[in-house]
């Protein structure tokens, strides 16, 4: 998770700097070390959508605020 971690610092600076190439690559490291942790973690990237389908529609506050509401 280290390396994911790290591969999202590097995005976020190429963002920041307005390296539009270099974002584009950091962004490519940082779905595939994504896809590791999700392997690594036996979850699937079908659930991870229809987890995002689920909150289709509704804002981050609201996904946030029911989310403490079912834990």
């Amino acid at each position: 998770m280290r390396k994911l971690s790290e591969e999202v610092t590097e995005l976020l600076i190429d963002v920041l700097k307005g390296d539009v190439k270099g974002a584009t690559k950091e962004a490519a490291d940082v779905l595939y070390h994504y896809l590791v942790v999700l392997a690594a973690t036996n979850i699937s990237f079908s659930e991870v959508l229809h987890e995002l389908e689920k909150r289709e529609g509704m804002s981050g506050y609201e996904e946030k605020r029911n989310r403490k509401q079912t834990t």
